[in-house]
């Protein structure tokens, strides 16, 4: 039997100190089309029926576990610089751009944390309710941040084209 999602997910949803990883468009977009393609195979799977939980907890983790290791670099690092660039260049919608961003992080934290695998069991109309409602704010997120933010972190010198290691 799996542990419970809870467990698996602490410390996560923080904006603590990661590890630092040098980062390059090519391995940012890779995470971003695996991000995109768990978030689609759990749409998928949610709607599913007979339901499929142990799949679904499964793939949540497996989610959960990609998004926040994304996070933990580009949120410190590109994120948070680009927005400050923004707003010191006045970029009409900057602020809105990151009310939205922040939004959507605790939106998914408390997604996370509501969506324990006891949870998952008990009420999977809910949480395929809960997750086609989560999951496409996840995905446009990453669309943003891969057609907007990142030409603009790579002009500005904040990541490379590929990893120079």
């Amino acid at each position: 039997m799996l542990k419970p999602l809870q467990s698996q997910r602490a410390g996560r949803c923080s904006k603590g100190v990661g590890r630092t990883r040098v980062m390059n468009l090519e391995r940012l977009v890779f995470e971003h089309e695996a991000i995109d393609l768990l978030a689609r195979n759990l749409r998928l799977l949610s709607t599913q029926k007979p339901p499929d939980f142990d799949a679904a907890v499964s793939l949540l983790a497996q989610l959960a576990e990609e998004v926040e290791s994304h996070l933990e670099y580009e949120d410190r690092t590109v994120y948070s610089v680009l927005i400050e660039l923004y707003k010191k260049r006045s970029f009409v919608g900057a602020d809105k751009f990151e009310q939205l961003f922040e939004s959507l992080r605790s939106d998914w934290c408390n997604y996370l944390a509501d969506w324990t695998e006891e949870n998952v069991r008990a009420q999977w109309r809910r949480f395929g309710v809960a997750t086609a409602e989560i999951l496409p704010r996840l995905q446009a997120r990453v669309r943003t941040e891969t057609n907007l933010l990142y030409s603009r972190a790579l002009s500005n010198g904040l990541i490379t084209l590929r990893d120079i290691g």
